[in-house]
């Protein structure tokens, strides 16, 4: 033991003239501590946005085999610069962090600054809604919101009849598009809401004032989230809410805003220009599949449909009753990328007060 310590001693201790080869040293150790917490600024800038990706799901950010290269890499540099490291290969789970390579490689010097990484939840994780019924929670801080003051919408072909295009079963409702749009926006990364309650379980009539009790409760406690999106169905026509695309066929999409004409809503406008903006984008992303109202790519009505609570609230018609679930659910898919999308890229302004 003694001359295992020796030998360690001869190699770190201080020389009178240490050369050139000791600033190289101090320098790439120097080099690798700053990359890495500057590798690790990325991926936090937007923690928010793409967290964890759900197990068997692909990582919405960073290809792995970067990561899994760069990890390798640096940690090989690591050792180099620093011999005192202990030669097993550290275990990372999850995604790889750079500071927690660093707090294995030198405990003392991040100690201060170490955060302690979340549980893993196999998402969705399924709780009380304020409104009573199933609430899905697709990470731990969710930026969008998603429910349906009208659950029981639902399409001829999933209801078997032309005069009741109506289901409490969630599978064939516009709850499954919903679950569809959120599952694809966990996929790309963004955390959500699902509300599955079915408010209009006893009549249209009052189930935006149920809504907005199922609602209202969970946007004042979750500050996380960002944008509120009630989702139906029409009742207009195939002709009007259908696109053909080739062989495809997909359901169109309605952005209904409300307005001040029944309820107060002072801030109405700028709901009508969010969703402005983001139907012309949709509509150049997609063409055709934002379905106009009177010459307008939104339709302004005289109800407030609980837009009140953010001017990012949203009320999206997919299809109409003559549509089929598949291409009702196909949309969704397409609703979700160009969601995603328009996160990044800063459509929706910050949350206020």
């Amino acid at each position: 033991m003694r001359a295992r310590l020796s030998r360690l001693w001869e190699r770190l201790k201080p020389r009178k003239h240490p050369g050139p080869l000791l600033w190289v040293y101090g320098l790439a150790l120097l080099l690798t501590v700053s990359f890495l917490f500057t590798l690790e600024k990325e991926p936090q800038a937007v923690a928010v946005l793409a967290p964890s990706a759900p197990a068997g799901e692909e990582a919405p950010l960073f290809p792995e085999p970067f990561i899994t290269v760069g990890k390798k890499i640096w940690l090989a540099v690591l050792r180099w610069a620093w011999p005192l490291l202990p030669r097993e290969e550290p275990l990372f789970e999850g995604s790889f962090s750079p500071r927690r390579l660093l707090s294995w490689a030198f405990p003392a010097f991040v100690h201060a600054g170490a955060r302690v990484p979340e549980p893993v939840h196999d998402w969705p994780f399924t709780q009380e809604s304020p409104g009573g019924g199933p609430l899905d929670r697709y990470g731990a801080q969710p930026v969008i919101l998603i429910y349906h003051t009208h659950a029981t919408e639902s399409f001829y072909s999933e209801t078997g009849s032309t005069k009741d295009p109506f289901s409490q079963d969630e599978r064939k409702s516009v709850v499954r598009v919903g679950d569809e749009l959120a599952r694809e926006l966990w996929k790309r990364g963004i955390p959500v809401f699902h509300d599955r309650t079915f408010y209009d379980m006893e009549g249209r009539l009052g189930s935006y004032e149920k809504s907005l009790e199922g609602v209202a409760p969970l946007w004042q406690e979750e500050k996380s989230v960002m944008i509120l999106l009630d989702i139906h169905r029409d009742s207009a026509p195939r002709s009007q809410t259908t696109l053909v695309k080739g062989e495809e066929t997909l359901a169109r999409v309605l952005f209904v805003v409300g307005s001040d004409q029944s309820l107060p809503h002072p801030r109405w406008r700028e709901n009508a220009q969010l969703a402005s903006r983001l139907a012309e984008a949709l509509q150049q992303r997609e063409p055709g599949l934002v379905r106009p109202f009177d010459q307008q790519m939104i339709m302004v009505a005289k109800g407030r449909y609980n837009q009140h609570l953010s001017p990012n609230a949203l009320l999206l018609e997919v299809g109409g009753v003559e549509n089929t679930m598949e291409e009702a659910l196909k949309t969704a898919r397409i609703l979700a990328a160009f969601l995603a999308d328009a996160l990044q890229q800063g459509f929706f302004p910050p949350r206020t007060p």
